[in-house]
């Protein structure tokens, strides 16, 4: 099946690797909104994850 025909759009998100020298690589998550990117937290984007993962659970339940 074609992603042009679901019946609902996700969210794209990222994540953008910070450098930092030597030191551990941290990432900053964005969420594409009309118009560009907003930088969201991590607690947002496991929110979102997981929101995406019950519903598809849920649809293929059915």
């Amino acid at each position: 099946m074609s992603n042009i025909t679901a019946n609902y759009q996700r969210s794209q998100l990222r994540a953008l690797p910070l450098r930092g020298g030597k030191s551990e690589v941290t990432y900053c998550y964005v969420v594409r909104i009309p118009g560009g990117w907003e930088a969201i937290n991590h607690r947002f984007r496991e929110w979102a994850v997981g929101d995406f993962r019950q519903q598809q659970q849920e649809t293929h339940n059915d």
